[in-house]
C-alpha cells in the first residue's frame, strides 16, 4: 500500500511538474497588426491594407514553442477603397461568405534561438492546406511575448485564382501577381 501512495505520489507530482513547465500565451486581438500587401504582375504597382486576427495561442516549453495557432478574420479585410475590399471580399478572391477565417498552425514544435524561430506549419485559405515556412522574430516582456514576421504567399495555392499571370497567360495590364506578403506584429499575453 506505501508503495503504491509512493508511486501515485510521483506520477501527480511529475504531471503537475510537467504542466508548471509549459507555459501558455493567448493573443491580445485589439493589440495585433497585420497588413497585406499585393501588387500588379508586370509593374511595380502595389496595394496595402489590413486584416485583424480573431484568436491566437501559443504553447511554450524549455524554449521550444511545442504549438501555436492563429485565426485571421478574412472578413474583416480593409482598404481604404470600399470597392476594393467588396471585390477582395468576393469569389474572385477570398468568397468571405463561406471562408470567414485563415488559419495558420503549427504542424511540429519550433526551437526558439536567439529571438527567433522558423516557423513550420499548415495555412489555410478558402479550405485549401498548404504548407508553409518563415522566420518569427519573438520578443518577452514580462508576462508578454511580441512575434513580428513577414511571410509571402502564393494565393494560386489556395484557389484564388482571378487574373493570374500563371494562368492566364494573355493577361497584361490586368494581371494581379500570383504572391502576396503578409506582415504581422502579434501581442500574446501569458495566461493564468
Amino acid at each position: 500500500m506505501r508503495t503504491m501512495i509512493t508511486l501515485l505520489f510521483f506520477v501527480f507530482s511529475s504531471q503537475w511538474s510537467l504542466a508548471q513547465l509549459m507555459e501558455k500565451y493567448v493573443a491580445s486581438p485589439s493589440r495585433c497588426e497585420t497588413s497585406w500587401t499585393g501588387s500588379a504582375a508586370f509593374s511595380s504597382y502595389q496595394l496595402t491594407g489590413s486584416i485583424p486576427i480573431n484568436s491566437g495561442q501559443v504553447i511554450i516549453k524549455d524554449e521550444w514553442i511545442q504549438a501555436c495557432v492563429i485565426e485571421f478574420n478574412v472578413k474583416g479585410i480593409e482598404h481604404e477603397e470600399k470597392d476594393l475590399v467588396d471585390h477582395l471580399k468576393s469569389e474572385d478572391f477570398f468568397a468571405v461568405n463561406d471562408y470567414p477565417f485563415a488559419l495558420f498552425e503549427f504542424t511540429e514544435p519550433c526551437e526558439i534561438i536567439d529571438g527567433k524561430v522558423m516557423a513550420i506549419g499548415e495555412l489555410t485559405i478558402r479550405d485549401h492546406i498548404n504548407s508553409e515556412q518563415f522566420y518569427v522574430a519573438i520578443e518577452f516582456i514580462g508576462e508578454q511575448m511580441i512575434c513580428t514576421f513577414s511571410c509571402t504567399v502564393n494565393r494560386v495555392e489556395y484557389g484564388i485564382n482571378h487574373n493570374s499571370p500563371s494562368l492566364f497567360k494573355h493577361l497584361k495590364d490586368d494581371a494581379i501577381a500570383d504572391e502576396f506578403t503578409l506582415q504581422s506584429k502579434l501581442f500574446f499575453q501569458l495566461a493564468e
